[in-house]
């Protein structure tokens, strides 16, 4: 038997993704799947207290919940166990998003929101971190918590090498470049041709035409300056998503600036999706980042068209393949929309499909797993 196929893999996954999922939550999945076809021993965890003797290597995700990633390192440091980086990270105190909804919080400076924020953790996980006998000193600082989570790390895989770059001028971790192995983020393109040959009712009243956009809504997903572009230029769309966690205030909103024109749908199946999707004339996604958006590229692979944000990890997927707007500016965001709907546009399917399908771009991962063969030693 391949002595690699017996490595045994610990995946942490946030404590809440089973009640707020996201991209992360998505990529886990895909990863141990992936893992697990390939004859992977791999296991999820939502638990920070885990006995990891039985495994060779941990996966630690998503550096935007810092105080969460540095507790599951510090047990793998503590338990002397390996562990591999996926940092899904963006600073979004640099995005300078327009906050419309009047919150005390949206004036408090970064540097001030950077002492607040291991003040706030303490004080609501403070027994939990005494039990893992991690002081407050360890995380009175969110920066110093990631430099810890980076330097720390066998490998790091951002998704992008946009995400590289961030991370570095960010924390000035300069030795990423050395340990980083960019792993994109895919599809499963099984159930994305599985859809696309397969109609079905899902009783849900729809226009004959529109656009659709699919996520969270919050201000990051940038909803509410959609909706305005939508009623700018009377182009009937339908946005599917619910509010994401502490965002309630902001999808209202939303709710109250959109027109007749836009449809709102609760979270749907992934099926019921792809089948709204394909049927529309394309899909917009304007936030004000993402490393890509995954809805981008199941679109994409369902043959629609797709309008996204002018920002450097979405150029970096899509290159030539997306019509591209300014997130900041309605008019940008419309035009963009204009040209999705008025204009007949067919994806590449083929391209998308070998571009972005798991099993492709997850083949890097194996050969990353197969370097530390033998050398699964901090």
């Amino acid at each position: 038997m391949d002595l690699l196929k017996l490595m045994r893999i610990a995946i942490f996954d946030r404590w809440d993704s089973g009640i707020f999922p996201g991209g992360d939550t998505v990529q886990i999945n895909a990863i141990a799947s992936f893992l697990a076809e390939k004859g992977f021993y791999v296991k999820i965890f939502n638990s920070y207290k885990v006995n990891l003797n039985e495994f060779d290597v941990v996966f630690i995700f998503n550096l935007t919940r810092p105080f969460e990633a540095y507790i599951q390192a510090k047990e793998c440091l503590k338990q002397e166990k390996p562990y591999i980086l996926f940092p899904v990270y963006w600073d979004l105190d640099s995005l300078k998003m327009p906050d419309e909804i009047f919150s005390p919080v949206q004036f408090i400076p970064n540097s001030v929101k950077s002492r607040l924020r291991p003040l706030v953790f303490w004080k609501n996980n403070r027994v939990m971190l005494q039990n893992y006998d991690i002081s407050f000193t360890e995380i009175n600082s969110v920066e110093k918590a990631i430099r810890y989570i980076l330097n720390h790390a066998k490998y790091i895989c951002p998704n992008s090498y946009a995400e590289m770059e961030h991370l570095i001028e960010r924390f000035g971790v300069h030795e990423i470049k050395d340990k980083n192995v960019v792993l994109l983020n895919g599809i499963d393109t099984r159930k994305i041709v599985h859809s696309s040959k397969h109609d079905m009712d899902i009783g849900i009243s729809l226009p004959d035409h529109y656009l659709c956009s699919v996520g969270g809504i919050g201000p990051r997903k940038n909803q509410l300056n959609l909706v305005r572009a939508a009623k700018m230029v009377d182009i009937p769309l339908v946005i599917i998503g619910r509010a994401s966690k502490d965002c309630e205030k902001y999808a209202e909103k939303v709710f109250k600036t959109a027109g007749n024109n836009v449809t709102f749908i609760d979270h749907l199946q992934q099926e019921t999706v792809f089948q709204i999707m394909k049927k529309s004339k394309g899909h917009m996604q304007t936030s004000f980042i993402e490393t890509p958006g995954l809805a981008s590229i199941e679109a994409l692979a369902l043959g629609r068209p797709i309008g996204v944000s002018d920002v450097a990890p979405v150029r970096e997927y899509f290159e030539e393949l997306a019509i591209y707007c300014n997130p900041h500016e309605p008019q940008s965001i419309a035009t963009s929309m204009e040209k999705l709907f008025y204009t007949e546009h067919e994806a590449d399917v083929d391209v998308i499909l070998d571009r972005f399908d798991w099993h492709i771009v997850l083949d890097k991962l194996i050969s990353l797993l197969s370097s530390m063969e033998g050398k699964l030693v901090l």
